[in-house]
């Protein structure tokens, strides 16, 4: 196995763990998110140096740059500062600029996932719920996004 695929598991299982905590408490907990941020960009500086294709700063652009994009969001109350983090970590993961693949992909599963639980809201004539668990989200986005690009799909510039 090499070491992208193992990364990518860990990957997978953090993301899946993140949904599961996310849908059954509505929030992702810092001992989940922050290692995995952490982790992330320690394994980009062991695979790939500090400043070559995919290293550390690439991985550490790529958290700055998702998270800078949810935080506007959880500032206004959209998603939670948890979601922020795990972006963070998923942004690692990927590394910049293939993290703009992912962050689409997430935003697709986001618009899915909002208009399946306002279906079935209506479906039921129920009030809608207060907020969805976005992390499920994240993690089938990220999911599809690398996918995507162990399969050859996408590949980065």
């Amino acid at each position: 196995m090499t070491a992208g695929l193992a990364l990518a598991g860990a990957g997978g299982l953090v993301l899946a763990a993140a949904a599961v905590a996310d849908a059954r408490s509505r929030r992702v907990p810092d001992w989940l998110t922050l290692p995995a941020l952490a982790g992330g960009l320690v394994s980009r500086a062991l695979l790939h140096g500090l400043q070559g294709k995919g290293g550390l700063w690439q991985g550490a652009a790529g958290a700055l740059l998702a998270a800078a994009v949810a935080a506007p969001l959880a500032a206004w109350g959209r998603v939670e500062w948890s979601d922020v983090k795990l972006l963070g970590a998923v942004g690692a993961f990927f590394s910049f600029p293939a993290v703009a693949l992912a962050l689409v992909a997430i935003s697709v599963c986001g618009t899915v996932q909002a208009l399946a639980v306002l279906g079935a809201a209506r479906w039921r004539s129920s009030a809608p719920p207060q907020g969805i668990p976005y992390g499920i989200s994240i993690a089938a986005g990220s999911w599809l996004a690398g996918v995507a690009m162990i399969r050859g799909w996408w590949n980065e510039p």
